[in-house]
């Protein structure tokens, strides 16, 4: 009898000292059908997470797909672990919502793609900004730029003063000429004609995407969707993309060329910063050697220069009014002209390389043959 005590005493004891069983309120159970669609399950969840934790619920990539699991009578969160668990997702709490997410799976390395018959192509770029005024009163003609050179169209005129304000003009033979593009730039650039921005080169494989950025990137303030503050990067200034494809057919080859231009600015507006762009994508084939150019992506330059009277139009407003009485600010606008010039070569494989390095010595032990036996021709005999 005495043991029979003892042991109702400590069960008793022991039932005493379990920890209460968690309360959950009827209103954050909830009942879900197999065949209903994810972003409605996850309206739904979100209402009562809202409701009795003052989180939302967010699904970034907006599932529609059924949720496939049957949820009866079980609490908010217990199913929402349960649907995202059965969707392969996860899902992040944070202080003011709750984020559903995919896992991030580590992919493994891409197979090596490069052998020794891979070739490389190697684009050479030249960024030129000129006036469009001046490049139309010059007859400038980009018809011949694949040879690398292009075509000058005009005439000669002498003006000569006459009579009282009349003026005579005398013209003489058309100008037609072929220059070399380069030169032509540099000339145009020492007449304050226009300006060349860059000339990068860069080598690629032949199938994958060559990036030129000649710019700065730009952060912008924004919010997301819970409210928080980011800061987003933006690329600006001129932006090239380029992606050569080697095609050999009958024993020749050419790249075709996949080309994406871009230039932007940034800029202030009355909603926020604002950046302006300007695109251009093309398609083109190339041979060996061969050139192409972009043109078209125009900007406006606005600048305000004083003129007048010299030394009175820059006196201070409080000197008797003299400043507007004796100058004016002209505003000009000005349109320039963005040109990108692209020429594409081909780079032998690294087995052709190594066929002509071992070709070299060879040819060079012929020559020398061949040079000592005309030297031995032209010196007589004892």
């Amino acid at each position: 009898m005495q043991t029979l005590f003892l042991l109702l005493l400590f069960g008793g004891l022991g039932f005493s000292q379990r920890s209460p069983r968690e309360y959950i309120r009827p209103e954050e159970l909830v009942s879900l059908s197999p065949e209903l669609p994810f972003d409605q399950a996850v309206r739904i969840l979100s209402d009562v997470a809202r409701r009795f934790e003052g989180k939302v619920i967010v699904d970034p990539a907006h599932h529609t797909e059924p949720i496939g699991v049957e949820v009866e009578s079980l609490y908010w969160k217990r199913a929402l672990e349960q649907i995202v668990r059965a969707n392969g997702l996860e899902y992040r709490e944070y202080p003011n919502y709750i984020e559903i997410v995919t896992p991030k799976k580590e992919k493994p390395p891409p197979p090596l793609e490069a052998t020794l018959d891979t070739k490389e192509v190697n684009i050479s770029a030249v960024f030129f900004e000129g006036e469009r005024r001046m490049l139309r009163e010059l007859g400038v003609n980009w018809q011949a730029i694949s040879t690398g050179k292009t075509k000058i169209d005009a005439s000669l005129s002498v003006i000569s003063p006459g009579d009282g304000q009349q003026l005579s003009i005398v013209a003489s033979h058309p100008l037609s000429a072929t220059l070399n593009v380069i030169g032509l730039l540099k000339t145009f650039e020492a007449r304050n004609w226009g300006r060349i921005i860059a000339s990068p080169q860069i080598t690629v494989v032949s199938g994958q995407e060559a990036k030129i950025q000649v710019g700065q990137d730009i952060f912008v303030t924004t919010r997301d969707f819970a409210g928080n503050v980011i800061q987003q990067t933006f690329p600006t200034g001129i932006i090239l993309t380029v992606r050569p494809k080697i095609i050999s057919q009958e024993g020749v080859d050419f790249v075709y060329l996949d080309i994406k231009a871009e230039r932007s600015s940034a800029g202030i507006s009355a909603v926020g910063t604002t950046i302006n762009r300007t695109q251009a994508t093309t398609y083109t084939i190339l041979r060996d050697g061969e050139q192409t150019v972009i043109g078209g992506l125009y900007t406006n330059d606005e600048s305000i220069v004083r003129r007048g009277i010299p030394i009175l139009k820059d006196l201070p407003w409080w000197v008797f009014g003299l400043r507007f009485l004796t100058g004016y600010n002209q505003r000009t606008i000005t349109k320039k002209e963005l040109v990108i010039f692209l020429k594409a070569r081909i780079i032998p494989s690294i087995r052709e390389r190594l066929k002509q390095a071992l070709r070299k010595p060879g040819e060079q032990i012929e020559k020398k043959r061949e040079e000592f036996k005309k030297f031995k021709e032209q010196v007589p005999g004892p």
